[in-house]
């Protein structure tokens, strides 16, 4: 639906998230505004390995949907990946010479159905890319998205939805998006909302609004969840003149196949050839470590070795050396206020050198922007973004346990699992299958199929229409349909019908009746409400088109207007007014 006034969103951070925002919410028709600390593009984030973007189908699509399939395909080496292969860590051997356990090619077919293939990008390219289509979004120099470099945000109002630049610059907007990062100011102010409401419960104090303008100055609570495990990355690039130095043979175990991962006993490590430059992540236990080298262990693929001890030499691009942190998920990813939100890493930080952590990213920035396309109602806001967090989180939460469970099969210590997942590798490719082919075991191999489909099938524009098609579009009332003091009002179900204006069904939030226990609470609404609120028995709410926030446990259901909803602890009554 085309807008007739733009909202107006300020987006912190110039990370993939933030600029994939900014050309989705551009293509919705709205102004945006992107702030960055860094001088350039680019250079903003330090938890992002050294050199390389790891692109799934389910994020390529994206870009390619924002028409830069010329653009990758343009670029000066071969972006896509057919396949990769997996060799032991350790290597074989006294000489620790390298040990091929199979490759795993990408089924065609799949690729098809999900519209996209997998993509290994340098960084900066990735950067470019977006970049460019954030341009290609405006159709006049006047009308572009301003992207301002080398502004730092230093504090978030969280209730009148305004940022402070260290300069003592105060911007505000209609919305914010939070894209800069686990560590970024706009989660911290989050958090720190979230614990100031928890203090105000144990305390027995409630506030109308928990928002305030909070600093970077947060701490952010760590808590190691049950499928995360801690590990050290250790980044690095092999420059053009060193990878030269690689024999025919050598080289093409890293070029053939798209990229080698390595299985070693709580080690691993994944090389990517990207240009005339090779990409290196070593995952270790060993904690920060003063170089690439020192982090392999004792034993240690040959090759890899000399990999590692070229990237720890190169000064053009150090390594990047980071521990892999496990961050308390955030209650709600929107403020109390409904008008700042995080996205991406900022609002569901990966493990260093997953796969899909800019995969997510893109996917949340193509649902944010096809949901705004519907609205220019500034007073929308906070339900949109409720919306936004409700269908993308349980999505990122399902990814993140995939990506958890896949490290710790990658550094599964030595044993007999392991043994028995290197011998299936072997015997597949004996037999020239993909390692991971589970054809044997027809149970196994639906199951690993239906997720990988359930991944990579995702399409977040379809997503966000579901939601508008099932709720969205029913707050959306124009003047002939809502009048307040016609003799509309008056008429009845089947006069509506017939003059072809259907009496609309309107989503709304609202507390629920627990009887007589007042300790129960449900923290599923988007708000995050739930304990200490007091309850009512039974609760009555007039069908508006509004979104009502509220402490207490809320569910969202549909209703007529003109009706009145009774709920009840056991069942639901429709009154008509």
């Amino acid at each position: 639906m085309p807008v007739a006034e733009p909202l107006n969103f300020i987006i912190v951070g110039a990370s993939i998230a933030g600029l994939a925002a900014a050309i989705a919410l551009k293509k919705a028709g709205h102004d945006v505004l992107v702030l960055e600390r860094a001088e350039r593009l680019g250079e903003g984030s330090s938890v992002v390995p050294a050199g390389c973007a790891r692109i799934p189908p389910n994020g390529s699509k994206i870009l390619y949907d924002w028409g830069l399939h010329a653009d990758i395909q343009a670029l000066s080496y071969r972006a896509d990946a057919p396949a990769f292969s997996a060799a032991r860590y350790e290597g074989k051997g006294p000489n620790n010479e390298r040990d091929l356990m199979g490759y795993q090619a990408y089924n065609e077919e799949m690729l098809s159905e999900a519209r996209g293939n997998f993509l290994n990008l340098r960084y900066i390219d990735l950067v470019n890319l977006l970049s460019t289509a954030l341009q290609r979004t405006s159709s006049s120099p006047s009308d572009a998205a301003v992207v301002r470099l080398g502004v730092e945000v230093t504090s978030i109002d969280l209730d009148e939805c305004a940022v402070t630049l260290s300069t003592g610059e105060r911007l505000g907007a209609d919305a914010i998006i939070g894209g800069d990062g686990p560590e970024g100011v706009v989660r911290h102010a989050l958090k720190r909302e979230e614990e100031r409401e928890r203090r105000m419960r144990r305390s027995g104090v409630f506030s109308e609004s928990g928002g305030s303008e909070e600093g970077v100055q947060a701490e952010e609570s760590v808590e190691q969840d049950a499928d995360w495990h801690t590990f050290w990355a250790y980044s690095g690039v092999v420059p053009t003149e060193d990878v030269a130095k690689l024999s025919t043979e050598e080289l093409s175990a890293y070029t053939d196949h798209g990229n080698v991962a390595f299985w070693g006993h709580e080690r691993a490590a994944v090389v990517l050839h990207i240009r005339d430059e090779i990409s290196v992540c070593f995952m270790s236990p060993d904690p920060n470590q003063p170089s690439i080298s020192a982090a392999l262990g004792d034993r240690c693929d040959t090759g890899l070795r000399q990999l590692a001890a070229w990237a720890d030499a190169n000064t053009t691009h150090p390594p990047v050396i980071m521990e892999s942190r496990a961050y308390d998920a955030l209650d709600s990813w929107v403020s109390e206020s409904g008008r700042v939100v995080v996205l991406g890493e900022a609002a569901h930080p990966f493990p260093l050198s997953s796969i899909q952590t800019y995969a997510c990213a893109l996917e949340d920035s193509a649902f944010l922007g096809k949901i705004f396309s519907h609205t220019d109602d500034p007073t929308r806001v906070p339900e949109f973004l409720y919306a936004f967090q409700e269908h993308r989180e349980p999505r990122t939460s399902m990814i993140l346990s995939i990506e958890n469970k896949y490290h710790a099969r990658q550094t599964l210590a030595n044993g007999q699992v392991q043994a028995m997942r290197d011998g299936l590798f072997r015997l597949n490719h004996a037999r020239g299958k993909n390692i991971l082919d589970m054809s044997e075991h027809p149970t196994l191999d639906a199951a690993m199929m239906e997720e990988t489909r359930a991944v990579f099938d995702y399409e977040p524009t379809d997503d966000a229409d579901e939601w508008w098609m099932k709720w969205g579009r029913f707050h959306d009332f124009t003047p002939s349909e809502h009048q307040d003091d016609s003799e509309d009002d008056e008429e009845d179900e089947e006069a509506y019908w017939a003059r072809g204006v259907h009496p609309q069904p309107v989503s709304v939030s609202m507390p629920i009746s627990r009887g007589s226990d007042s300790s129960g609470s449900d923290d599923s609404h988007p708000s995050g409400g739930g304990d200490g609120a007091t309850t009512r028995s039974p609760t009555s709410v007039k069908a508006s088109s509004g979104w009502a926030k509220s402490q207490q446990p809320a569910v969202q259901v549909q209703v007529q207007l003109g009706q009145e909803l009774l709920v009840d602890e056991d069942e639901t009554h429709w009154l008509r007014e």
